[in-house]
């Protein structure tokens, strides 16, 4: 019976498996390197299940992919996957996986990059810094450079070389990305049959190579960027970190890149994934909006097992020069238990371990580095979910429980006065209408601001009436309904 239940668990999810094997290894100096792998194999995975049969030349690569753009060395990585070729073989001789071969040639591929291939060193804060270039460069107040133009133009199409830069032709771009329109703008002129004026005929392409490095170099060091090696690959170099930093993978980044960057660790694992013109446009668009605008928008987390929410808030206090933590929301209940003759209070999570924060889609690949341990971020496909605040506005509203923003009633709807009758649109109360009594105020917690309630007299079929505060969000007129 054992056996079947393993078996069972282990095709579903190989992760649990190596969990229990772990967890019954003697040799704790083992069990605690085996766990680290684990823990980095499944911060790779992002929330996502992956039986025994699932696992796949491809899968480790990327990992090893992934490990590479965390900064992990080539002797970690190495190590990482030695262990978790480890528990993997435990599988195999339990009739669980199948002995492929793919850990001993994944491994034969890493011991074969080169060490100087790990000078170009990832820097996890280039999209703070691609911000302020694009952003300089779309302000109409500031008069940005031809290098600045040039390399917001390079990263914002994609990722383009210096040969691509160079015969970019005037009318050349066909989409509608307000900040490449406007940028085109300015340097398209009737008599040049390229975009950007670089003396084409005159010179030969080492030359316009040269001078379009000089022109990189000197906008990305205002900003505190470098030149990738080679320098050709910097743009894309640039926008792939922007994408990968949106959650997209390494192997639809590299499908995205009409040439991956030569000497990158990162993409000299992963094969490029097959991606359609219409999916590299929408993560074009991506990055794009990411360089240009990234609002904090609404996004879901889910606690890992055994994890709480004070840990999670631990951590991120442990790390608060490096993280802003987020805006959270965890919404509970409080639930009344009887312990001998006394009641006693404790708040329940109304979901267990499904969080909502609101982040930046850029803050995200950052946070995940420290916390993802804790927890795993939702995706929608490539990136990273983003809720809609409307839909942010119904779940609260379903449960009664909101955030300090959340504004459901138009503007004097909830202008009352005692004996007015009003209808209850969410919470435990949902489609009751009741009589208006007064509104009070009752703090919660250490709270410095008191919170705001409707007192009012609900009715039941009885005929007797029962006193309940309500959030005043949850209320709206009859009168207004009906008019």
């Amino acid at each position: 019976m054992q056996d079947s239940v393993q078996q069972i668990i282990g095709l579903s999810d190989a992760c649990v498996f190596f969990r229990m094997k772990i967890d019954a290894t003697p040799n704790g100096r083992s069990a605690v390197s085996q766990r680290q792998a684990l823990s980095a194999f499944e911060r790779y995975l992002g929330g996502r299940t992956v039986g025994f049969e699932g696992f796949t030349e491809n899968l480790l690569r990327g990992w090893m992919g992934w490990l590479f753009y965390e900064d992990y060395t080539k002797k970690t990585s190495l190590y990482y996957l030695k262990n978790l070729s480890s528990l993997y073989g435990r599988a195999v001789s339990e009739g669980l996986a199948k002995d492929n071969g793919i850990f001993s040639s994944v491994r034969e591929r890493v011991g074969e990059l080169p060490d100087f291939m790990f000078s170009n060193e990832v820097d996890h804060c280039v999209v703070k810094k691609l911000q302020s270039l694009v952003r300089k460069v779309m302000n109409p107040a500031v008069k940005s450079s031809l290098g600045e133009d040039i390399v917001a133009f390079a990263v914002l199409c994609g990722g383009l070389d210096f040969d691509s830069i160079a015969h970019f032709r005037k009318d050349g771009y066909k989409g509608d990305d307000p900040a490449i329109i406007e940028i085109a703008e300015r340097y398209a002129k009737p008599k040049n049959s390229y975009l950007f004026p670089f003396r084409q005929s005159e010179r030969t392409p080492r030359q316009l190579r040269a001078a379009l490095g000089a022109l990189f170099a000197d906008a990305l060091t205002g900003v505190g960027l470098r030149k990738f090696n080679p320098p050709e690959d910097t743009a894309r170099w640039l926008w792939s970190n922007v994408a990968l930093s949106c959650s997209v993978s390494h192997e639809t980044v590299a499908g995205c890149l009409s040439g991956r960057p030569l000497l990158s660790p990162v993409f000299a694992m992963v094969s490029p994934g097959e991606v359609s013109e219409q999916e590299r446009a929408d993560i074009i668009s991506l990055v794009g909006h990411t360089l240009s605008d990234d609002p904090a928008q609404w996004h879901a987390m889910h606690l890992r097992p055994g994890m709480d929410i004070e840990k999670l808030r631990e951590r991120f206090r442990v790390y608060r020069e490096e993280l802003r933590e987020p805006e959270i929301y965890y919404p509970c209940e409080e639930i009344a238990r009887r312990i001998g003759h006394k009641l006693v209070y404790e708040n329940r999570p109304v979901v267990s371990g499904l969080i909502f924060f609101r982040s930046r889609m850029s803050e995200i690949a950052t946070m995940f580095r420290r916390i993802g341990d804790l927890a795993w971020c939702y995706r929608n496909g490539e990136s990273y979910a983003v809720i809609p605040q409307s839909q942010m506005e119904v779940y609260q509203a379903a449960i009664g429980i909101f955030t300090p923003e959340t504004r459901l009633y138009p503007a004097g709807t909830v202008d009352l006065r005692e004996g007015d009758t009003v209808k209850i649109i969410g919470g435990p109360f949902l489609g009751r209408e009741g009589i208006f009594n007064t509104v009070v105020e009752q703090r919660k917690g250490n709270a410095s601001s008191p919170r705001t309630l409707f007192r009012l007299l609900l009715p039941d079929n009885n005929g007797i009436e029962w006193i309940v505060d309500t959030d005043p969000r949850l209320v709206r007129k009859v009168s207004n309904e009906s008019a």
